[in-house]
């Protein structure tokens, strides 16, 4: 924290000269020092994001990531500990969201949103300006103040739109990270899936081997001709191949998960459960999934939060565009012993552009954000339905196998 007494005293001293400009240059001047001051103590609310982002979570916001570690480092104690026991899927996405790259990087876009919130609150600098015209006791000398009042005017409706954009940014950034666990869940199944089938290629493989082993004996015998020899061993050696492609799909699906979790290239040690659970009973009323997606899932919260911001702008600009720059300005002139204080106003005039450049702008960028809403809507309808399809169909392929194909081949 600043030390605001030294720091006021150090401000008033430098412009103790403008301070004697006038009265309303007195009283002005105190409140823009005044506001310089305490702008020196405003924070960026970053903690504020991960604190929300986190509750919207579900988590602590310790279970999230530290955008400043640097991931290829050695892992500490505490993870290496966790490593020793095979993970569990919410294990996995716990591991991701602390120790991800992809995590981190989305974290830190709460940076520039928090970069961008603050600037938005705050008008920009005043100006001190200071001429001197002449030499020895001709000489004159001009002190100024500009400010330029319209950021003042305009500031309450820009700060309304900056927690807009912040509250869209963290509902973004907390959409990612649910992507991210998503895309963990895919990848550790996939995972656990190629582990069973690389092991079953590999059982495959060698009771194919056995079995063109026994028809080179039968053929010796006398047996089998040599076209079924030639086909157990072509038989054989196809097994073999699959099951070589399988473990190079095993390896290439656990690399995909260690890059997911942030352990690639720096552990090698860690595993998951070989088998796979079986499905749980399905229960999918499409209607309320879809309402839940439509009020649960946060890029839609984001793009309508970003649709209220453009919308926002837009109306700002059509009610002010006519109003571009309007400047305060103080100036005291000292020529020999005669000194001169005066206030002025400078506005802009809107002869050649009265903001149509501006409010065609952002009226297309508010155009492009309802069609944002409108495009995640039916991508929402999209999937639900057909994912909802998708699971029902392979429930049913599972139960097919399950109570007719495998009873089948037993008995065959």
């Amino acid at each position: 924290m600043i030390d605001m007494t030294a720091h006021w005293g150090q401000l008033r001293r430098t412009a103790q000269p403008l301070l004697r400009l006038s009265g309303i240059g007195h009283g002005l001047l105190l409140i823009v020092l005044l506001g310089a001051a305490l702008s020196g103590c405003a924070q960026l609310p970053v903690e504020q994001g991960r604190a929300s982002v986190a509750e919207r979570l579900d988590v602590d916001a310790a279970a999230l990531a530290n955008v400043d570690e640097v991931s290829d480092g050695p892992l500490d104690p505490a993870l290496r500990a966790q490593l020793a026991q095979p993970l569990s899927a919410d294990a996995a996405v716990a591991l991701a969201w602390r120790n991800s790259p992809r995590v981190k990087a989305a974290l830190a876009k709460l940076g520039l949103a928090a970069a961008d919130w603050w600037q938005e609150r705050r008008p920009r600098n005043p100006v001190i300006s200071y001429a001197q015209l002449g030499n020895g006791e001709a000489r004159e000398r001009t002190l100024g103040l500009h400010w330029a009042l319209t950021d003042l005017l305009l500031l309450p409706a820009r700060r309304q739109v900056a927690e807009q954009d912040w509250r869209a940014a963290t509902a973004s950034v907390v959409g990612m990270l649910q992507d991210e666990a998503t895309a963990v869940r895919r990848d550790y199944y996939h995972y656990q899936a190629a582990i069973q089938v690389a092991a079953m290629r590999a059982a495959v493989a060698d009771a194919a081997q056995l079995s063109a082993d026994l028809a080179e004996r039968f053929h010796r015998a006398g047996n089998i001709s040599e076209l079924q020899l030639a086909r157990e061993q072509a038989n054989a050696i196809e097994a073999r191949h699959e099951a070589a492609q399988a473990k190079g799909r095993r390896l290439a699906a656990r690399m995909a998960l260690a890059e997911r979790l942030g352990l690639a290239g720096r552990s090698n040690r860690w595993s998951v459960p070989e088998q796979l659970p079986l499905p749980a009973a399905l229960d999918l009323p499409v209607e309320a999934l879809l309402q839940q997606a439509r009020e649960q899932r946060q890029d839609l919260l984001a793009a309508r939060l970003r649709l209220d911001s453009a919308s926002a702008r837009w109306r700002l600009t059509r009610r002010s565009g006519w109003l571009d720059e309007l400047e305060l300005e103080l100036e005291r002139e000292r020529e020999g012993s005669e000194r001169r204080d005066g206030i002025g106003l400078g506005l802009a005039l809107p002869l050649f552009d009265q903001g149509q450049a501006a409010s065609g702008r952002r009226q297309a960028r508010q155009q492009i954000a309802q069609q944002r809403v409108t495009q995640i809507e039916q991508r929402i309808e999209r999937q639900v339905r057909t994912r909802a399809a998708q699971l029902q169909t392979q429930a049913e392929i599972i139960d097919s196998y399950a109570q007719a194909l495998l009873p089948a081949r037993q008995r065959i």
